[in-house]
């Protein structure tokens, strides 16, 4: 949105994914040893998702309060619903931070032995291919929704969507998955598989920036009718 665009720290939020990835490969290349600790389950990279997507759910409920279009609110307490979720996937369901052994149930399909839905067998399948139309949907949304010939429809999307800003929070994440599919699990080179913490870092991270956007928008009213 023109808002966004022009904002003073647009810059800063439209360099800030490169920041990071390239922050995340001098670690890489300059301290290896330190990766293990920051991807590591219950690692740093992992419960800063959980902050950031928690941080995400309460942001865009503030953002459903104030807005007085019942199809956009629900989408945002939508939105919220799926940032929670995440967040105690992130942290299997509190299973180690309580201390509770999951269902019997679970654990057999359980491809990591816990308590977590996106790691059941079934399901763990479909990740690759969900992170890839999340990043898509995410990074492009707004250009599509552009091109709408309806202004109305286009205007809601155009809120419910992240713009053109937060672009390379998403992109990135969608490409990576593309090349797992496209050369599978490597454990070896550039890209790796076990960097998808990094990746699934800066899709949380894209998340929080865009409903901080929001927030502030529908605190300054910008979204009124």
């Amino acid at each position: 949105m023109e808002t966004e665009v022009r904002s003073p720290g647009a810059r800063w939020v439209a360099v800030a994914p490169l920041v990071f990835l390239a922050g995340y490969a001098v670690v890489r290349v300059g301290a290896p040893d330190v990766v293990p600790r920051l991807i590591k389950e219950d690692g740093v990279l992992e419960y800063l998702q959980v902050l950031l997507y928690a941080g995400s759910a309460c942001l865009a409920l503030l953002v459903a309060a104030r807005w007085r279009g019942e199809v956009i609110a629900w989408a945002f307490l939508l939105f919220a619903f799926a940032c929670v979720f995440v967040a105690i996937e992130e942290v299997s369901w509190g299973e180690r931070l309580l201390g509770f052994d999951p269902p019997e149930s679970i654990r057999e399909l359980n491809t990591q032995d816990e308590m977590s839905l996106h790691n059941l067998a079934p399901v763990q399948g479909l990740l690759h291919s969900a992170y890839i139309v999340v990043g898509l949907i995410a990074g492009l949304g707004w250009w599509a929704a552009g091109r709408l010939s309806d202004g109305g429809l286009r205007r809601t999307f155009e809120v419910i969507l992240p713009g053109r800003l937060t672009t390379l929070f998403f992109l990135p994440v969608a490409g990576f998955y593309v090349y797992m599919e496209v050369v599978g699990t490597p454990t070896v080179g550039w890209l790796r598989s076990q960097d998808q913490e990094a990746f699934e870092t800066l899709l949380a991270g894209g998340f929080a920036v865009f409903m901080w956007m929001r927030w502030r928008a529908a605190a300054r009213a910008d979204y009124s009718r």
